[in-house]
């Protein structure tokens, strides 16, 4: 064979291991969304946005107070909207921030994260919605 047949195969390998590199599936990565409503600030993580069990975790911040957070009645309910699809909501009497560690995302697509604060003081509920993205498993 000649320099250019080896230098070409080379150059081929070389392209093949860098689009295996790039397409190569890395583990899931947290995801952090941020929302808010009149009196609160609520920041969701999702510890793994695909399909199958994972963790949320929810802070709320009083926006005129931040310092000095209350416990507040929070509940987290999952829907899928474009399949009416939902899973069951979940509450927490919650101090600033709480993780929900068993909630389940059936399949893949559009979800929204609804958040629903109800004040202490008997106030109406405050209620945030944040698009997800879930991917397959």
């Amino acid at each position: 064979m000649t320099r250019r047949v080896w230098v070409g195969l080379g150059v081929i390998v070389a392209a093949v291991l860098a689009l295996a590199w790039i397409a190569w599936p890395s583990p899931p990565k947290a995801i952090t969304l941020y929302s808010g409503t009149e009196h609160y600030t609520i920041t969701v993580t999702v510890d793994n946005p695909r399909v199958g069990m994972t963790a949320l975790e929810i802070a709320i911040a009083d926006r005129e107070d931040p310092g000095l957070p209350e416990s507040e009645s929070v509940t987290v309910e999952l829907v899928m909207p474009l399949m009416g699809h939902a899973m069951p909501p979940q509450r927490e009497i919650i101090s600033g921030r709480t993780k929900f560690d068993q909630v389940m995302l059936s399949m893949a697509g559009p979800w929204e994260i609804v958040v629903t604060v109800t004040p202490p003081s008997g106030d109406p509920d405050e209620r945030a919605t944040m698009p997800l993205w879930v991917s397959g498993g």
